[in-house]
This record gives C-alpha cells, sequence and structure tokens, in this order.
C-alpha cells in the first residue's frame, strides 16, 4: 500500500540483484492468430527501471514472440504500452511487469489492462508527415491522400483522424488494419464522428484470404458540429479471413470531418 494509481494498492517490484530479474506475469488469456493485441499500464518507477512485456504463446506453452517497453523516468506514475499482432498459433497472450537482468531499483505497476482492438484506434501515434501508424490512406484513380492525425479536437486522448475533402470527383479513404475473421461470425464496428461540413461515411469490409473484398456494411452521417458515435456492421460471409474499417469522404462530397475512438467488437 506505499502508493496506487487507482484504489489503494498495486504491485511493487523490489529488485535488490543486478545478477537477476524480477518478473510478474499474468494469468494467461486466450487468442487468436492475425488479431491485434494492446496492453497497458501505469507504471511508477522509483529508482533504476521497469519494462511491461506482451506475449504471445503456442498451445505447447512455447513463447511465439513478444514486444515491450522501458521506463526509466522517476518519481511519477506513467502509462506504458505492449502490443502486436498475435503471431500464426498463437492460443493466448499474458501480460508482464518486469525488472531485468543488470537493473536494480524499485518500480510500481496498476491498473494493467489487455484490449483486443483496432491498433491506433484513437490516432495518438503518427508518422513524421502526421498520418496514422497502422492505417492505410488510399490512393489511386478514385481517391486522394488528404487525412492526417490532428489535434484539431478530439472525442478522447489529444488526436483524432482529419480528412479534409476538396475534390466532389474523388474520395478521401483511411482503412484499418485486417483484423482475423471467421465466416459466420457478427461483427460490430463503431467509431465517434465529427463532420464540420459535408458528410462522413463510415466501412465494415470482409475480405478472403487472396484480399478480395467480398462484402461491405456502412453507414452515412450529415449531422454536423458534435461528437456522434456511427456504427457498421455485419456477419462475415462465407470465405472471410479477415476484416477492416474505413473512415471515409465519398466521391460526391466535399467537407471536413473527424473520427476517433475506433472499436471493433465482436
Amino acid at each position: 500500500m506505499d502508493r496506487s494509481f487507482e484504489g489503494l494498492k498495486s504491485l511493487k517490484i523490489t529488485d535488490t540483484d543486478n545478477m537477476k530479474a524480477v518478473g510478474m506475469r499474468s494469468t494467461s488469456i486466450a487468442a487468436a492468430p492475425g488479431r491485434f493485441y494492446d496492453g497497458n499500464a501505469y507504471c511508477y518507477v522509483s529508482s533504476g527501471s521497469a519494462s511491461f512485456y506482451i506475449e504471445f504463446w503456442d498451445s505447447s506453452g512455447t513463447r511465439l514472440a513478444e514486444n515491450h517497453t522501458v521506463l526509466s523516468t522517476t518519481g511519477s506514475w506513467t502509462k506504458v504500452e505492449a502490443s502486436g499482432f498475435a503471431p500464426a498459433g498463437t492460443v493466448s497472450v499474458t501480460l508482464m511487469c518486469y525488472s531485468t537482468m543488470a537493473n536494480t531499483g524499485t518500480c510500481y505497476f496498476d491498473r494493467v489492462t489487455l484490449d483486443d482492438t483496432i491498433p491506433n484506434n484513437s490516432f495518438e501515434s503518427a508518422d513524421g508527415n502526421d498520418k496514422p501508424l497502422y492505417w492505410a490512406i488510399l490512393t489511386g484513380t478514385d481517391y486522394y491522400g488528404d487525412a492526417e492525425v490532428s489535434m484539431d479536437m478530439s472525442y478522447g486522448g489529444l488526436k483524432s483522424l482529419k480528412i479534409t475533402d476538396t475534390d466532389d470527383m474523388k474520395g478521401v479513404a483511411v482503412r484499418s488494419a485486417n483484423i482475423a475473421a471467421v465466416p459466420g461470425s457478427f461483427y460490430v464496428g463503431n467509431a465517434y464522428c465529427y463532420v464540420s461540413s459535408g458528410f462522413a461515411s463510415f466501412y465494415i469490409e470482409f475480405w478472403d484470404g487472396s484480399g478480395t473484398r467480398l462484402a461491405e456494411n456502412h453507414t452515412v452521417l450529415s449531422s454536423k458540429d458534435s461528437w456522434i458515435k456511427v456504427e457498421a456492421s455485419g456477419i462475415a460471409p462465407e470465405a472471410t479471413a479477415s476484416v477492416t474499417l474505413m473512415c471515409y469522404s465519398p466521391m460526391t462530397n466535399m467537407g471536413t470531418c473527424y473520427f476517433d475512438l475506433i472499436t471493433l467488437d465482436k
């Protein structure tokens, strides 16, 4: 009960041996190959450093892959993240709070969560050109790529996806990463959308293993000047291998819209 981010308690790791590590691993959570998993925790480092891991396991208990982050900032609660796509053969995922070999020090972990969601679903991460990581801005005859991560407004966090459409002969489309899907299952995509002018569309798309789009459902939003939750859903048709969500300003439309906090539920 030394300190906590929320509630009364947290996990305390005290590492006094620079030849050995100290780790606390979560129970195994069922996982599916090809899906994106996002682990988060709040960490407080008093001294030394702390590491936070996401780990993917096969049915024999072999660790297939891991991603981790290291925190050395001391004296404050900091949100840390470890995420990744589950590789082929994955049946479970774990999170681990860890003080590495060679490290000595004291750290605390609290509010550890695991989300199975669309990667970068709140558009907080961007490349050097303000394009959203893990999302594809479509190009070609019918599209042009005027979309970016923006701090103009957001529904959650600090940023959102901003689409600016100035050509009524072309559309602007931003598609999520492909998430593994099962034929016959029902999928629901949700997003928060803010339309400043014109209108906006939100799509769910089903794909086979060769990259052919089998089906789509979408919704159109024309209400302006407020954040509104939009939904696109459907049953994955036969031969579905993956599902995507797409934020879209269609051909014939001109205007500006924002998307944030995008989720996919089965």
